[in-house]
């Protein structure tokens, strides 16, 4: 009979337990907790599970450690849960079996010896290697993928290897027709000696049609474009007139350790018949929605250090365009690109967005990438741009530049909503900060469903010139920003002189179809001391940006003047008397509350810094009062901020007491698990606020200059909803209030178009 109970001892009655002469769990239910170990000694120190047995990790940190042989013969996976790791101690050999597979969260091997996996098994999270130990797949090891995580092998050094073939997999997200599109793919695996290189296995989870059809091992297209390329390299010696890009000619091509391609996703193979690929919705209009797909690659992992030689053309009068090289990460694992060794290539990297548009990297200044995660720390199997500069350019990857515990920019397995969701590029403040400490003026222009970033960067010796200081504009989106440098280069990414040698900025703005879009300006911190104006030459208007950091227009594609080069420019001029100098002034979620920071260049008259909330509107709250003492940098942490948006200001007051205020930041922040939504936003009459409340609310919004422009109140059970047609447009602060308490629930900005 199998034993129900629980094996509470391990972990519970002791930090650690020993069994010399193996273990067989014969229906347990094992359960370890943090820091606890399992120790299973000996090369005779089996496990084996059996008759429905499991093993359940009640927090991060449980250890089994195993000297001998690993066994599943039940018909579960083992672990009920993640978090808990198997290390694998022994000099001898040991094995990894049994009749069904194990779900490892870690593995780890030590010991020396070689660990031979005689079953299936998969590891969602790490597999660690000692030094002169080895793990023999067996292509029985499947490093797992989902739409949040990937597993990891660490670093491999001082004799550490992984051999025979691994199933290596990716996520590929669908769900919504902008996923039908390209994505940056590289191999993991190394691809010498196996019949199926990595094209022939995408083959068999998604459609790959391309030159020559089926004659070429290609899958059969629909009659009308019956060779449709599926498959892209770049090729970097093109010039602009030419094409940019090169077939994959045949399914059997390599895709070397290193290098990148791009392949067209419609989703997998559901629904398509080579026979008859006219009935499919995957090659004929109306194209159906791309489905969510896990790619498994199969064969040995690239491991070991790899070289990627660039090509490097000298196409003249194209020097900012020469150079660029797709290549992609080799490992099975998240990389570091800073750690990456470069010779003759720049820090700058483009990641290609599903639908479109590129995440960019250059000089500590990241466009189109989730706030909170950088585009440096690259996944499993994506491909990116980077730049050479010079004959003979390269790249180096070593397992040294694995950084398996960052979380990636995952561009393969969707458009990173995050991207999106705690900024609609509609705060007069900086809503974004710079790991450096640039002083940036950034925008985005939105159409609602895409939005794409441009930032300039104004600095002491940098060229109003495009040059390789910049970062080019790549597009691609449906929607299209960015700056001209004073030669008309369009850039993502402008360095450009001091601010007081800058006198107008012009923008290039475009959309695929006609829209109405808006731009929006997130960082103002390099222009505190300036005055910004944006002025529509096809309207002839002219805004204030400081004022008005959401601008609402139209792109007509029958009308020439209404997009392009010429509509838009930002015109600046300098304050030439302040009261007080001002300083920076940013504001970010930190892991104790809303983390304020600023920075002071001058404080000669300065005795003080109070720091304020808003509360209602134009009303202020003091949270803290800082005295001025010569530092350049100081912080503030909110450890009380409300759910939703918070607005905060700086109140500089000088030695006679004197005062003038900073411009507003905002710091988006969910507290207790409470979240507000507002939708849609922005809108032209109806929207709805999502928010779980436990009484009757009220909600109130402002305008930017604080006035109070609407009231409505709503009953515990009542939808949250509400038409603003008669209002005008523009940007306002929707606060939710608790009507018991009259305290500020939740507060987000709504925009009305």
């Amino acid at each position: 009979m199998p034993k129900l109970y629980s094996i509470l001892m391990l972990g519970l009655l002791a930090p650690g337990f020993a069994f010399s002469q193996g273990l067989i769990n014969n229906g347990a239910k094992v359960v370890i907790t943090n820091g606890s170990n399992v120790y299973i000694d000996g090369t005779t120190g089996h496990f084996t599970n059996q008759n429905g047995g499991e093993i359940t990790n009640n927090s991060s940190g449980g250890v089994i450690t195993l000297g001998g042989n690993w066994t599943n013969n039940a018909a579960n996976t083992v672990f009920s849960n993640t978090g808990s790791t198997v290390v694998f101690n022994s000099a001898s050999a040991q094995s990894i079996g049994g009749s069904n597979s194990t779900g490892f969260y870690n593995l780890t091997a030590n010991g020396n010896g070689t660990k031979t996996a005689t079953g299936p098994a998969s590891i969602s999270n790490l597999v660690s290697v000692g030094s002169n130990t080895a793990i023999n797949s067996n292509g029985n090891l499947t490093l797992t993928a989902t739409a949040t995580s990937n597993a990891n092998v660490a670093p491999l050094l001082s004799g550490a290897s992984v051999t025979g073939n691994v199933n290596v997999q990716s996520f590929f997200t669908g769900g919504a027709a902008l996923y039908r599109s390209s994505r940056g793919i590289s191999a993991p695996i190394n691809e010498t000696g196996l019949t199926n290189k990595t094209y022939k296995q995408l083959q068999g989870f998604m459609i790959v049609t391309g030159p020559g059809g089926a004659a070429n091992g290609f899958d059969p297209g629909n009659t009308s474009v019956p060779y449709a390329v599926t498959l892209n390299k770049y090729n970097e010696a093109a010039t602009l007139t030419q094409s940019q890009f090169t077939p994959v000619a045949n399914i059997s091509e390599t895709l070397s350790p290193g290098f990148g391609a791009f392949v067209y996703y419609r989703g997998n193979r559901t629904g398509y018949d080579s026979g008859a690929p006219n009935s499919s919705n995957k090659l004929v209009a109306p194209f159906s929605v791309p489905e969510s797909s896990t790619i498994q690659y199969v064969g040995p992992i690239n491991q070991g250090d790899i070289v990627v030689n660039f090509s490097y053309t000298n196409n003249s009068g194209e020097d900012l365009y020469n150079g660029y090289n797709l290549i992609g990460n080799p490992y099975p694992a998240v990389i570091d690109w800073f750690a990456v060794t470069k010779n003759n290539v720049t820090d700058e990297l483009k990641m290609l967005k599903p639908g479109g548009g590129f995440v960019t990297y250059k000089d500590n200044v990241v466009t189109n990438a989730p706030e909170d995660v950088h585009p440096r720390y690259i996944p499993p199997g994506q491909a990116f741009y980077s730049k050479g500069t010079a004959i003979g350019a390269s790249v180096t990857f070593t397992e040294s530049c694995k950084s398996v515990a960052s979380t990636p920019v995952r561009l393969l397995y969707g458009k990173n909503d995050v991207l999106f969701s705690s900024d609609f590029g509609l705060s007069a403040a900086p809503a974004r900060v710079s790991s450096s400490f640039n002083k940036l003026l950034r925008m985005n222009l939105s159409n609602g469903i895409d939005k794409e970033e441009a930032v300039a960067v104004f600095k002491s010796g940098k060229s109003a010139k495009g040059g390789n200081e910049d970062a080019l504009f790549f597009g691609g989106s449906t929607v299209a920003l960015s700056t001209l440098s004073s030669d008309n280069i369009k850039l993502t990414i402008n360095f450009m002189p001091e601010l007081v040698d800058v006198t107008e900025l012009k923008l290039s703005l475009t959309a695929t179809t006609t829209s109405n879009v808006s731009l929006n300006f997130t960082d103002l911190s390099a222009v505190e001391n300036t005055e910004v104006f944006l002025k529509d030459n096809y309207l002839n208007a002219t805004v204030d940006v400081k004022a008005n950091p959401s601008y609402s227009f139209t792109i007509d594609k029958a009308v020439a003047a209404s997009y392009g080069d010429n509509r838009m420019s930002l015109l600046f001029k300098q304050i030439t008397t302040l009261p007080l100098a001002t300083t920076s002034f940013k504001g970010q979620k930190g892991s104790a509350g809303a983390l304020l920071t600023w920075a002071s260049s001058s404080e000669a008259d300065l005795a003080k810094y109070i720091v304020q909330r808003v509360v209602n509107g134009n009303v202020f709250e003091t949270l803290a009062t800082v005295e001025a003492n010569g530092k350049s940098l100081y912080s503030f942490t909110d450890v009380n901020p409300q759910a939703g948006d918070n607005f905060y200001r700086l109140q500089l007051m000088d030695k006679s007491g004197n005062t003038v205020n900073s411009y507003l930041t905002s710091v988006n922040y969910t507290l207790n698990g409470a979240q507000l939504a507002v939708f849609p936003n922005p809108t032209s009459d109806k929207y709805t606020v999502d928010f779980k409340r436990s009484g009757n609310t009220k909600v109130v919004l402002y305008d930017l200059s604080g006035n109070e422009v609407r009231v409505k109140s709503f009953s515990k059970t009542e939808t949250i909803q509400d038409n603003i047609t008669a209002l005008l447009p523009g940007v306002y602060v929707l606060h939710l209030i608790d009507e018991t308490t009259n305290k500020i629930i939740g507060q987000t900005k709504l925009v009305k178009n």
